[in-house]
Order: structure tokens, then sequence, then C-alpha cells
């Protein structure tokens, strides 16, 4: 799997120039990757805030033995220092900045570098939401924009018809994935946001997280797809989108949802699990986010 890096350290770091590296944590030259992408359709995966390098790489090479891509879709993950080396989660009001230099760093680089695609589409979680919408602010207008998968997105709940209305416009369609269970964007946002933190809730510059309450209005023409919240008995908190660091614990061994799917009802449970979701206690694990990763395959191009 390749990956596009805006990082300048595996943990922490400052915003620097794109690079590609194999996943190997050692950078290549990219010319391979550019042929790999012509003609294709290509979706860019951008992982959340408070993740090092290491374990961006092992998220998304796990999620993405869990998809079922067309032959012509090409997965490559985007990596960018939404992480401290020594701040942990108090990075936040940084990273939020870093998001934004991030999109705008790796906007440049494709329109330099990715002119020959077919199709551009973005999957995000959490902040990842915030690069992927200022990496489509940047690109050039000759860019087929095909998807946006925005999952458990940590931002303002009116982003896609303020802040980025006009970016969420260009958008063939949006898809959010939020969860009433999210504990993170349930205490941490707005409290965590830089700007609508220092305000009480009723307040006009006070918002909820997209991730968490669902668009607050949908655009004209609506390129928002139905649904967005997921079922409470799912319990899909912050963290269960994506795949737990590997190794994996023995007997988990998760294998791909079949598609086609369906987005689920409110009140729906849990959906019939494909082999391999049971732990050693006998209960289903980690299945959300082989869902998610159907839903996206489904959902993409």
């Amino acid at each position: 799997m390749w990956f596009l890096s805006c990082r300048t350290s595996r943990i922490g770091g400052d915003v620097g120039p794109v690079q590609v590296t194999d996943g190997y944590l050692t950078f290549v030259d990219g010319r391979e990757l550019l042929e790999e992408v012509r003609g294709r359709d290509v979706l860019i995966a951008l992982h959340g805030f408070n993740v090092h390098q290491a374990g961006a790489v092992d998220h998304f090479q796990q999620w993405q033995r869990l998809m079922t891509l067309g032959a012509n879709a090409l997965l490559v993950g985007g990596l960018w220092p939404g992480d401290s080396a020594w701040l942990g989660a108090l990075e936040y009001a940084f990273a939020a900045k870093a998001a934004m230099r991030s999109g705008q760093a790796f906007g440049r680089y494709l329109n330099l570098n990715f002119q020959q695609v077919r199709s551009i589409s973005f999957v995000s979680h959490s902040l990842g939401a915030r690069v992927a919408l200022r990496t489509i602010q940047e690109l050039s207008s000759a860019f087929d924009v095909r998807r946006l998968i925005l999952m458990a997105p940590a931002v303002d709940d009116d982003c896609l018809t303020g802040e980025f209305a006009k970016t969420a416009k260009r958008i063939g369609q949006v898809t959010v994935l939020g969860s009433k269970q999210d504990k993170v964007l349930r205490l941490a946002y707005p409290l965590g946001n830089p700007i609508s933190g220092i305000f009480a809730r009723g307040h006009p510059y006070w918002h909820a997280a997209l991730g968490r309450e669902g668009p607050t209005a949908y655009p004209s023409p609506n390129n928002i797809g139905p649904g967005w919240r997921l079922p409470d008995d799912w319990k899909v908190d912050h963290s269960d989108y994506l795949p737990p660091e590997s190794p994996f614990a023995p007997p988990y061994a998760p294998a791909p949802f079949p598609l086609p799917m369906a987005f689920p009802a409110e009140s729906a449970g849990t959906p019939a699990l494909p082999q391999g979701y049971d732990g050693s206690d006998g209960q289903p694990e980690h299945w959300q986010c082989g869902w998610t990763a159907g839903w996206t395959s489904f959902q993409f191009p």
C-alpha cells in the first residue's frame, strides 16, 4: 500500500512537503506511484487526531484487507502530523491548525502529480475530515472529486453548509458516518475546539461535532447520502471505525463484509457477521471496522 506523507517526524513534528512512502516508514522515489495512479479511481484515506505515523500505517494496512475494491480502484494512505511527542490529547488546539496546513500541502502535491487520475475520492476519520476538506478546497477544478466519506468527523456540524460550503458543492457525493455512542466527540467537542470551545451551548458560535449530531442543514442541491447515524446498539465509539493495532490476538481474524450493503435503520441490531469476528470470550470483536471497510468499498467509486 502506498502512502503520501507531509510529516517531518514519525511522532509529532511539523507539516512538511509531501513525500511518498511504501508503508515501511522509508521514503521512496514516487515515480512508480505516479504511474500506478494513471487512469485509476484513487481513494485517499486520512487518519485522525493523535495518531503517530507507524500507527496510521498499521490501521490503514489492516483496514485495506477488509475492503473489497474494484479493479480500477487504488487506496492511498495520507499521513499528517496530528499528534505530539509529549502533549498527547492537549495537542488538539495545535492539531486543528496542522490539519489545515496538511490539507494545503496534500492539495498542492495532488495538483502537481495526480493530474492523470480518472477520479479522486477521500475517506477520513475524526480530525482527518478537516484535512480532507482543506485538500479538496485546494484542488484544481480539473479534478473529478467523486466521493467524500467522513467517519466520526471532528468538525463543526454546520461545516458542509458553512465553512466548507463551496468545497462540499464540488463533491459528487458526501457520506457521513456518526454515532451517538461516540464518547470522544461528546466529551471533548466543542471543549477541545480551539475557537468554539470558549463559548457555552446556546451561543451562536457554539457547535457540536458533525460526527455525533449529524449535519445541521443540507446543501442545495443535496449531495449528502441518506442516513448518517449508526444504530446505538452497534456501540460504535470514536476508535471503532478503523482496526486496532496489529498483531491481533487469536482467534480474531476478521473477513470482509459481503457487498452490496444497505445503510442500517437506527433501530437495527448487529448485522450478520462474516467468519472471524469472534474473540476468545466468544463475543464479536472489532466488527464495526469491518463494516466501515465494507461500506466504504460499496460507496466507492
